[in-house]
């Protein structure tokens, strides 16, 4: 009994000093359960910091969403941050009224012109908030069920895109309509660099027989939807591709909360197991949605649910360089932290041509120049790029490595992919 005692009181001990350290996540979390929930009261957290929870809301992309909830509360502390936040919140408005005019005039084109294609992401995601409005997009995702670059660049110019840059053999095109439309033609739902070893073969299996599963939306012809088991699979696959790299903004969390709270029930859940645990992520899957209901919902968090909306918050939406660099030192799991410490530095500075192709192309013909690369690379980084090094020491602290391994712990990953560059 004093032993269950003892170790309750160090429970809400760790509790209580994360909480003190993250007054900015504690408030922004409320915030985004308010507006998913239609909550209007919202107390001002002592402690909070205005600046940094400012920041906070810009970095993840969340003004739409937390807003509305911001201009509801009568406290002065709120009244002075809605008037910071009021333009640039009728700016990301205008944005998005532009995006989804444009979107849909977009599917429109491809529905006439014959073009098999299925909308992912952001475009789907949005539908399950209280209003898709609020939930922000950086692009639309669209996957093509036959990929030709040239003949896409010809018929993206003439809906108004300019083509910012294409991969002969890599996940998407990417093209741009100013002033706010950034658009990606997929040729496949998941990069195929970043699929772990184990899972490559089943993995490719499942991507290869999408378009078999996928569904066409009704009264069209050409366009197509995914199911929600396979839609909330690749949410999953796609979070974790970014969780293990650099993070991922707390956004992905709240996607998870709001569309299980309207699927959980329809979902064929044994479809679901199977799935995610031949792409081995299955455990991660399970520690998401608990966590993303302690967050959005009950607001009962443990330390692990702490842990892991802290580290979605610190960074941006799509983590930060820091967690990267970490990350990258956690390597390979019988490695010493000191061995995998010197393998990365060795790395980073002395990549392979595959890393190095992408802002050298002159190495995807001529190979044989990798060592002259080399040099330019680690000229660079010690001569002009200085602030890489003092970044990489922070990161490759010996602190922040054991924090980061607590992290995927609570997460439920056990491993990380290996580097794709």
């Amino acid at each position: 009994m004093a032993v269950l005692h003892h170790n309750y009181r160090k429970l809400c001990g760790d509790r209580r000093k994360m909480t003190e350290q993250c007054k900015e996540t504690v408030v922004l979390l409320k915030l985004m359960r308010a507006a998913m929930s239609q909550i209007e009261r919202l107390p001002w957290v002592e402690g909070c910091s205005e600046e940094k929870l400012l920041d906070m809301i810009t970095r993840q992309s969340l003004l739409p969403l937390v807003y509305p909830v911001v201009e509801a509360q009568e406290q002065a502390v709120w009244k002075r941050i809605r008037s910071r936040l009021e333009e640039s919140y009728h700016q990301e408005i205008h944005k998005a009224f532009i995006q989804e005019y444009e979107i849909q005039h977009l599917l429109d084109a491809m529905e006439q012109d014959g073009i098999d294609c299925l909308p992912m992401k952001g475009w789907i995601m949005r539908n399950y908030y209280p209003d898709p409005i609020t939930r922000s997009m950086c692009d639309f995702d669209v996957l093509l069920k036959e990929f030709d670059s040239r003949k896409m660049q010809v018929w993206m110019e003439k809906q108004g895109y300019v083509l910012d840059h294409f991969e002969d053999d890599g996940l998407h095109d990417v093209y741009v309509k100013r002033p706010y439309m950034v658009v990606e033609l997929h040729r496949s739902l998941v990069d195929k660099r970043v699929l772990q070893e184990q899972t490559k073969a089943y993995a490719q299996e499942w991507i290869e027989t999408l378009w078999s599963r996928s569904v066409q939306t009704k009264g069209k012809k050409h366009i197509y939807y995914l199911k929600r088991e396979d839609f909330y699979i690749h949410h999953l696959h796609h979070m974790h591709k970014h969780f293990i790299a650099k993070g991922t903004g707390i956004r992905s969390l709240a996607d998870i909360y709001v569309f299980l709270r309207k699927e959980k029930a329809y979902l064929d859940q044994n479809y679901v197991m199977q799935e995610l645990e031949a792409l081995h992520l299955w455990e991660f899957a399970q520690s998401m949605e608990r966590i993303s209901k302690a967050c959005f919902e009950t607001g009962r968090m443990d330390k692990d649910s702490i842990l892991v909306a802290e580290f979605l918050t610190e960074g941006g939406m799509y983590g930060s360089r820091e967690n990267s660099e970490t990350i990258k030192i956690m390597g390979k799991e019988e490695n010493s932290f000191m061995k995998n410490k010197l393998l990365t530095g060795v790395k980073n500075v002395f990549p392979s041509a595959d890393v190095l192709q992408g802002r050298y192309y002159r190495l995807k013909d001529h190979p044989w120049l990798l060592p002259f690369y080399w040099i330019i690379r680690a000229g660079r980084i010690f001569i002009w790029e200085r602030n890489k090094i003092a970044l990489m020491r922070k990161a490759r602290k010996k602190e922040q490595y054991e924090k980061m391994k607590d992290i995927f712990r609570a997460a439920g990953i056990k491993q990380r992919a290996k580097d794709v560059g």
